[in-house]
């Protein structure tokens, strides 16, 4: 058994002699987790010893008994509403970042199809499909059929076919979508003459077309999805389809917004095309197979402050203003055998009625700080710690500031930059700024500042920890010909490394 806990990390297995003796052996890869356990928990821990050759470093016996007890004490005293931080309280952030690498990998046994139980004997198989803007796929079959108006897609198995695979052809004969499996339903839902057994899946884009057995395909909140099964005259098939539809809305909340399914243009109602006025730009932009594993899942914004709606279709990325509909980047690319992928072009829309910049270096700036912004390092808010969001760097200028807040979290750093854009930008500037998310590296901290005059405006706060890291980055861009007021900014960042000239006065 293995025990993760704020004090260390233990496996606690019953060796040969253990059974006899009525104790059980208490392992580590660290001396000081078991000291730590023998403190405050097992007393009874017996002397701790230490070994080269086997796979656990060192190891204590202890009875029984007191092994359980010590886990129950354990539980007792238990007052925490975050592991990873308690770790990183008791033990430091580095062993807080191992934990959350370890909960990291174990998270693929809720997403990955791979590790769902076995699936139960059914007399067909099907799917619900869900989008990245949290709507469904609802077919209407054709006439009708067995007293339907919509429904979703389900056939029986063929031949040395699993139930996976039957629900994943389902779907592609019966909606022409491409899709793949996220997560099963438990237990069969039963109709009016057959059972049936579903998986929530995620659809790329664009679809085929269907076979006859489908008159219309209808991509629905889940709220209007009930409406429209609730039309179906079959009265046992419409409560099973009512009944799916409300265990999908479920699994659907279980899905983590990193891994949210794929947006689609539907998410999105009246989307523009490319206007005839546009440009063709030829960036160097590669991915890795996982970077466009995130990139071809869209990004749908969820507040007015999100500008930008983004989803893939075929070899094609569409990057859509998400108030008005207008396309303002379609960028194509060439995927390698691993599914890896280079940029081949991006259409610009030179539309100024929709679209005001004309700056191809601009565009191309903007287009990767979307895709590494939308689609590649956004981070849930992360938890607010004893300390809270604190100031990183606050400029300001007449009209307007800037404040980059930070949040030390268990596994390092997160970043976001907020404030009013009033005096920062031209007024026709700042409706194309991409909104700034939470991001986890200083590195994007900086692009997201970089995308205002910061270098120039009146320095108003510097946290103390990151005084060597803001003059650095003031160094790095008057190498590139900013002009920086170190009289300004000299008092406010307070180390002692400041070069003749760039402290106060």
């Amino acid at each position: 058994m293995w025990l993760i806990t704020p004090i260390g990390f233990f496996s606690v297995v019953q060796k040969p002699g253990d059974k006899q003796a009525g104790t059980l052996t208490v392992r580590s890869r660290v001396r000081s987790d078991l000291v730590a356990l023998k403190e405050h928990y097992l007393p009874a821990l017996g002397p701790i010893q230490e070994s080269h050759d086997t796979d656990y470093r060192f190891r204590a016996v202890a009875p029984r008994a007191d092994v359980s007890a010590a886990m129950a004490r354990m539980v007792d005293v238990l007052d925490y509403s975050n592991f990873k931080s308690e770790v990183a309280k008791q033990q430091g952030k580095q062993r807080a970042n191992l934990y959350h690498k370890v909960w990291d990998v174990l998270y693929h046994l809720q997403i990955d199809p791979a590790f769902a139980e076995k699936e139960q004997e059914a007399d067909s198989y099907g799917g619900v499909v869900v989008s990245g803007g949290r709507r469904v796929l609802l077919r209407e079959p054709a006439k009708h059929h067995g007293g339907y108006a919509w429904t979703f897609a389900k056939t029986e198995t063929k031949p040395g076919e699993s139930p996976r695979d039957t629900a994943i052809r389902a779907v592609r004969e019966k909606t022409g979508y491409d899709a793949e499996i996220r997560i099963s339903l438990p237990g069969a839902f039963k109709g009016s003459s057959s059972s049936a057994c579903y998986y929530v899946m995620d659809a790329k884009h664009p679809p085929a077309n269907p076979n006859w057995q489908t008159g219309n395909l209808r991509w629905v909140q889940f709220n209007k999805a009930r409406d429209l099964i609730r039309q179906s005259k079959n009265t046992e098939g419409r409560d099973r389809d009512l009944r799916i539809l409300d265990a999908a809305e479920k699994a659907f909340g279980l899905i983590a917004e990193r891994e949210h399914p794929s947006v689609q243009p539907e998410d999105l109602p009246d989307l523009k095309p490319m206007p005839e006025r546009h440009t063709v730009l030829y960036p160097k932009l590669s991915f890795n197979p996982e970077e466009m594993v995130q990139i071809r899942r869209g990004f749908f914004p969820t507040d007015m402050d999100q500008k930008w709606f983004l989803y893939f279709t075929g070899d094609r990325l569409r990057m859509h203003r998400s108030w008005t509909g207008f396309l303002i980047y379609d960028v194509g690319f060439a995927f390698d055998p691993k599914r890896g992928a280079h940029v081949t072009d991006v259409i610009v829309n030179r539309e100024n009625r929709e679209y005001s910049n004309t700056d191809d270096d601009e565009d191309l700036k903007l287009l990767e700080e979307i895709i590494r912004y939308h689609l590649l390092q956004p981070l849930e808010v992360p938890e607010v710690g004893e300390c809270g969001k604190q100031v990183i760097v606050q400029v300001g200028a007449e009209g307007g500031a800037l404040t980059l807040y930070g949040i030390d979290s268990p596994d390092g750093w997160k970043y976001q930059l907020s404030g009013s854009e009033a005096g920062l930008l031209e007024e026709d500037e700042m409706s194309d700024q991409p909104e700034c998310p939470w991001v986890a590296t200083w590195r994007s901290a900086l692009k997201q500042l970089d995308a205002y005059p910061w270098v120039q405006l009146h320095p108003l706060d510097v946290h103390p920890e990151f005084g060597e890291r803001v003059y650095k980055a003031l160094k790095t861009r008057q190498k590139k010909g900013l002009i920086v007021d170190w009289k300004q900014w000299g008092p406010m960042l307070k180390f002692d490394c400041l070069e003749e000239g760039e402290s106060a006065g």
